[in-house]
């Protein structure tokens, strides 16, 4: 888009994203131009972008993030595996392989997360006790929570670190430090004192933050829901509401 104010005639993205692709990477890969195919011709044609339910607060109900194609995605970082023997694996196609992979793997939570709605609703609404089950799909889910971490500390580009280091690098005082830090982790978590704008600026591509925050979250609320299956009794929804709070100002 910011090409055009420099050509005077129409031209073809589809072509104009491989030769972007090649002189992204340094070189020609077959594989990684059938990946960027992929990419623009799902993904890249959604006119909208939702969050993922591993950056929300945790519910059994939630809205399903809009993809365009899950299915493609899965297949695009596939290609993207292969070409990463055929380009350099440094720069910006290691930066593109993490972003990629990050979204393959929330869409993988989003999977299992339906799985979760139902297993607690087979106890909650017909009275099944559904603990086992419950606890094979919770167990992916927090794994899943856990690999999208490591995977973006992989990468400078995705480090809450650098977030809250720059944050305190305004400071000239420790107390002028720590305020700053507290002030810059307030704005990608509850943006105000008790949650006033909820996971405004949530960000699920900020390794520190998915594995610490998130995970955290995901921790409480799936022991309460456990709790109540194996004790057969329903879920004490304000208590939880209550020690979340707790929680996410702690951090």
């Amino acid at each position: 888009m910011l090409e055009m104010g420099w050509r005077s005639l129409s031209f073809d993205l589809g072509e104009w994203v491989q030769q972007y692709a090649v002189r992204r990477y340094g070189g020609k890969s077959e594989a990684l131009s059938r990946a960027w195919h992929i990419l623009q011709t799902t993904l890249y044609t959604v006119s909208s972008v939702s969050k993922s339910q591993v950056e929300v607060r945790p519910a059994i109900t939630m809205n399903k993030p809009y993809s365009s194609n899950t299915t493609a995605l899965v297949e695009a970082w596939r290609l993207f595996v292969q070409g990463s023997s055929e380009v350099k694996p440094v720069g910006p196609f290691q930066y593109d392989l993490v972003d990629v992979t990050r979204q393959a793997l929330l869409n993988l939570f989003t999977d299992f997360h339906s799985l979760f709605m139902v297993a607690y609703q087979r106890y909650q609404l017909h009275h099944v006790n559904s603990s086992l089950e419950f606890k094979s799909i919770v167990s992916p889910m927090m794994e899943i929570i856990e690999d999208l971490d490591k995977l973006l500390g992989s990468d400078i580009n995705f480090l809450l670190g650098t977030w809250t280091e720059t944050a305190r690098s305004w400071g000239d005082t420790v107390e002028e430090k720590n305020q700053l830090e507290l002030n810059a982790r307030n704005q990608v978590t509850l943006w105000g004192p008790r949650g006033n704008i909820e996971d405004y600026a949530s960000k699920n591509g900020w390794s520190g933050l998915v594995g610490d925050y998130y995970m955290s979250r995901w921790q409480l609320f799936v022991s309460r829901l456990q709790d109540s299956i194996d004790k057969g009794k329903s879920m004490d929804f304000n208590a939880y509401e209550s020690d979340l709070l707790a929680l996410e100002q702690k951090w």
